[in-house]
């Protein structure tokens, strides 16, 4: 069987991670991490025009994470790649959590105000 986690996820992770902090909605203490930040854009058609809308995600490795992110969960991502700073970094929460069942897991997004 191939170790898709060690083999794809771990090196693009590598590549292309940000750094994440984690604050449960359960009260328990913030933790760090990683994931491939991204804003898909999805085109809407209206009978009176269309516009895109994006989608933020990010994409963690099960294996990376003791507790994978839960659904209310808030995200602090640094965006620009640099360093994760409460009150600096952009502020998600995190609507639905989507684990591939092949070690990684896709956080959908919404970003909140601090």
């Amino acid at each position: 069987m191939i170790d898709f986690d060690r083999l794809i996820l771990g090196p693009a992770m590598d590549a292309f991670a940000r750094p994440i902090i984690v604050v449960p909605k359960s009260g328990a203490a913030p933790y760090g991490g990683r994931g491939d930040y991204r804003e898909p854009h999805t085109d809407i058609q209206l009978e009176d025009g269309s516009f895109s809308t994006a989608s933020p995600t990010i994409g963690i490795r099960r294996s990376e994470f003791a507790r994978v992110p839960q659904q209310d969960d808030r995200v602090y991502i640094d965006v620009d790649g640099l360093t994760v700073i409460p009150n600096v970094s952009r502020l998600f929460l995190v609507a639905d959590v989507k684990p591939d069942g092949e070690g990684d897991v896709k956080l959908i997004l919404a970003e909140i105000d601090p």
